[in-house]
């Protein structure tokens, strides 16, 4: 049976819960990894769960926008973990070495954009770099549970988020994606919608879904929208959770939106 969720939260009442102070544990650890279908080099923030073992099976979070967010999450991760809300994880930041704005655009979007004077829509090839060249060092290096790959993203990476979900040869089963820029290139991610719905009778994944009130209509409408779309198809298999923070403007989202999502996906 799908389930579906649609919960409305206000921000004061996050900052007011009783916080539970966890000495930090785990590993974490950064790296320079060269990416032959984008033809450059990406910076890996890696956090290993408080006693790692390759005895055992992990699942893998990969986070866009590494740059900005791995150290925050890292210290979300770390408490969910300790306190037994979700099974130990891995965590791989995806980040730049520079030009971060620029490279986003870059790798996040598709398609092409022309109005823009810098580059941009070429997530066809960050997904083969995802695909066949980073997933398989990741699980090279570290225990992994194939069956638990999630990727995370907020606006921008919140769209290359969903632009995958959109793909039928996605090596990804879990989705969290946060104040998704859907608006990109007219809302083009509607077609790669419309796409999948006439290519598979069945969605098996896990997806959260998340935007703030206080965000610009150009934002809220089109992710409003998706979700309607997606619980339209009625997939048997798709798991589709989303909230809208009330009081929430695009940069206050991302922390609480990572962090509820990936109870989420992880827990359904």
């Amino acid at each position: 049976m799908k389930k579906t969720a649609l919960l409305f939260c206000v921000v004061f009442a996050f900052v007011s819960c009783k916080k539970y102070e966890f000495e930090f544990q785990g590993s974490s650890s950064e790296t320079s990894f060269y990416s032959q279908t984008v033809d450059d080099d990406f910076n890996l923030y890696t956090y290993l769960p408080p006693d790692y073992s390759t005895n055992t099976k992990y699942p893998i979070i990969f986070l866009l926008d590494g740059n900005w967010y791995f150290e925050g999450f890292t210290k979300e991760l770390n408490d969910l973990v300790q306190r037994g809300i979700i099974e130990p994880s891995i965590l791989i930041g995806i980040g730049y070495q520079e030009n971060v704005g620029e490279k986003r655009f870059r790798d996040y979007t598709f398609p092409q954009n022309l109005e823009y004077d810098i580059d941009n829509g070429q997530a066809d090839e960050f997904q083969v770099f995802l695909k066949d060249e980073l997933i398989p060092y990741v699980a090279s290096e570290y225990s992994t549970d194939s069956t638990k790959y999630v990727l995370m993203g907020h606006s921008l990476g919140g769209l290359n988020t969903l632009y995958n979900m959109m793909q039928v040869n996605s090596p990804f089963s879990r989705y969290v994606a946060v104040s998704s820029s859907i608006w990109w290139n007219n809302a083009y991610l509607f077609e790669l919608e419309e796409r999948l719905s006439n290519n598979v009778i069945d969605l098996p994944i896990h997806a959260y879904i998340a935007v703030g009130s206080e965000e610009p209509p150009s934002m809220t409408i089109p992710n409003e929208e998706l979700i309607e779309r997606l619980n339209s198809r009625n997939y048997n298999s798709l798991r589709l959770t989303s909230e809208f923070f009330m009081g929430a403007s695009h940069s206050q989202v991302p922390m609480i939106g990572f962090k509820n999502g990936i109870q989420s996906v992880l827990n359904q």
